[in-house]
């Protein structure tokens, strides 16, 4: 799948500014405390690069990033990109998230998010965790479905 509606250029962009605290509609503490950055995106992949440098209190007892954090970094790549995307809200329809191995407190985690499918009413994406930009040993996966209906379709 590729993204037609903007150049990667504008796609960057909109994504930077949509993870930017003053531009998010709710930066609660939670999502302040993930830091969310974008790195790049490529509209012919239609893909987005984040990353997330969440805080030591987010671990569990082990010393590890909590699971429930962990799908909340996902929900957050996948849900800017998609609704950057379809420029509308895109509420999470279902999410399956697979954990591959620990991350640790203080990792920068690496989330590549990818959309494989924008149709009328919903939106299927799919992302890999990492702990470096140069994307090897992925630590966890994700696929999710998206609400797309309020989306201007062209």
């Amino acid at each position: 799948m590729t993204i037609s509606n903007y150049t990667d250029e504008q796609l960057s962009a909109r994504l930077g500014a949509a993870i930017r605290p003053e531009n998010r509609a709710s930066m609660e503490r939670l999502s302040a405390a993930i830091e969310p950055r974008f790195i790049r995106c490529s509209t012919e992949k239609a893909e987005a690069l984040f990353c997330f440098k969440p805080e030591s209190w987010l671990c569990n007892p082990a010393g590890g990033l909590h699971g429930g954090i962990i799908a909340t970094i996902f929900d957050n790549a996948m849900g800017t990109l998609v609704a950057t995307v379809s420029q509308t809200f895109t509420p999470t329809i279902s999410m399956d998230v697979d954990f591959m191995r620990p991350i640790r407190a203080g990792d920068d985690v690496y989330v590549l998010a990818r959309l494989t499918k924008l149709g009328r009413s919903i939106a299927f994406l799919a992302a890999e965790m990492y702990l470096s930009e140069d994307l090897k040993d992925m630590c966890a996966g994700a696929s999710g479905v998206y609400s797309v209906a309020g989306a201007q379709h062209k």
